[in-house]
């Protein structure tokens, strides 16, 4: 399957399974013979990086690697710059490439290194996660973070190709693949109530039998998204449904919890804060509880109303007084409000208290 994005930058998005394996031909069709540097983290590069740089020598590439430990805390900017200072050293230029070899934390890290580097150089994106191959690597935001907040430095940069394969998901864990399955069920809501029933009619051990399919319509709502609205000016605001109090959830447990988890209780407060605010068409807490029952995820970390408040005001979708939330309206139609600072503690705790209602039903 070859999809094609049409945003500043027009690339294929390839997926299929051991593609990592046909690397070098792939790349040769994009640039000729040049430097290529992989990034990637520890547990990927025991996997991987072997087949990717054989394929890459044969096909004539002199080939540089990075490997950095696992983990969000690499996405900081020490390691950016040990990015750009290596680069620097080995003398890569404007004709050079580098390539993002695993999930979001080096796609992002490597996308933003790509970004700034000579003002700009190609980068290739390799998704191995299946969080990275719905979300992070495809639509050209990088970023790292910061003490103060996540993703908070940054820059769009679209890559040159992204290649799908979707024999990595038979490495994952049952936690790596569950952060990527939130994700598509985000992609759903916002959008395609099919994708929710492809979730909701099977079992979580049928998942070989349709993830491809889901990859797919996941991978197709998130290109219709941004390719209307490349650098996040308008719809494009959508995607990040679940996000604001998730990077809060993510913050309050120092990273512990991983993005998946944390968007999914975001995802889950955000459709409670809906109902509670009166902007709900249809109770997508009761929608999506057995869902999340079925595959494992949770709703709520216990943290407190204020305490997720807090952390959700150093997003970076916060202006002056106002934040703005995305919204579930029902299945597959979200809006996006904005929210004084004043109201969020407020809604957080209505939020919570549906959730927590529903929860102590069972």
């Amino acid at each position: 399957m070859i999809i094609n994005v049409n945003t500043s930058k027009a690339y294929e998005i390839e997926i299929k399974k051991h593609l990592l394996d046909e690397t070098g031909p792939r790349i040769s069709r994009l640039f000729r013979p040049a430097k290529c540097c992989i990034i990637t983290d520890e547990n990927v590069h025991r996997l991987y990086t072997g087949k990717v740089e054989k394929s890459l020598k044969a096909a004539g590439f002199e080939v540089h690697k990075i490997v950095f430990s696992p983990g969000e805390s690499t996405k900081n900017m020490n390691n950016l710059f040990r990015i750009l200072r290596y680069l620097a050293s080995e003398g890569f230029t404007s004709s050079d490439f580098i390539i993002a070899l695993g999930g979001g934390v080096i796609g992002d890290l490597t996308g933003f290194a790509a970004a700034i580097y000579m003002r700009g150089i190609s980068y290739i994106q390799m998704p191995t996660s299946l969080l990275a191959m719905v979300d992070s690597s495809v639509g050209g935001k990088t970023a790292i973070d910061l003490p103060e907040g996540k993703n908070l430095a940054g820059a769009f940069w679209q890559p040159e190709a992204v290649y799908m394969d979707t024999a990595c998901l038979e490495t994952l864990s049952k936690s790596q693949l569950q952060c990527g399955i939130i994700e598509m069920i985000k992609a759903a809501v916002i959008l395609d109530p099919s994708l929710f029933e492809l979730f909701n009619t099977h079992k979580p051990q049928e998942l070989g039998s349709f993830i491809e399919d889901a990859i797919i319509k996941s991978v197709g709502i998130k290109k219709r998204i941004v390719e209307t609205d490349e650098n996040e000016k308008g719809i494009r605001k959508v995607l990040n449904l679940g996000h604001t109090i998730g990077h809060s959830v993510e913050k309050l447990s120092s990273y512990n919890i991983s993005h998946g988890h944390a968007v999914a209780s975001g995802l889950m407060i955000a459709a409670g804060m809906a109902k509670a605010g009166g902007w709900a068409e249809e109770n997508l807490v009761e929608r999506l509880f057995p869902l999340y029952e079925k595959y494992g995820f949770k709703a709520d970390y216990g943290y407190s109303p204020a305490e997720l408040a807090k952390g959700a005001l150093s997003d970076k979708k916060r202006r002056g007084d106002i934040i703005s939330l995305v919204i579930p309206k029902a299945m597959g139609n979200v809006t996006v409000k904005d929210i004084h600072i004043s109201r969020l503690e407020d809604l957080i705790a209505a939020g919570l208290e549906l959730i927590r209602k529903r929860s102590s039903a069972e």
